[in-house]
């Protein structure tokens, strides 16, 4: 059974990775809304804290314990 081969999913017309700046491929984020206390009380808890958690999602095979 053969496999398609599917390209890269940025547009056609789009140059190429060498003449492409990096900063076209980073999306920035606003900062909070400064009245916004809550969150900035959020952000700040999670600032001071010292251990790092985060959830891998995947099958078995998706190389889950390699990170």
């Amino acid at each position: 059974m053969a496999v398609e081969h599917r390209s890269y999913p940025f547009p056609a017309k789009a140059p190429a990775d060498s003449t492409r700046p990096v900063s076209s491929l980073v999306e920035t984020i606003p900062p909070p809304d400064p009245n916004d206390g809550e969150i900035l009380e959020f952000l700040a808890d999670y600032e001071r804290r010292t251990l790092l958690r985060f959830v891998t999602i995947g099958s078995v095979d998706d190389g889950k314990s390699t990170l």
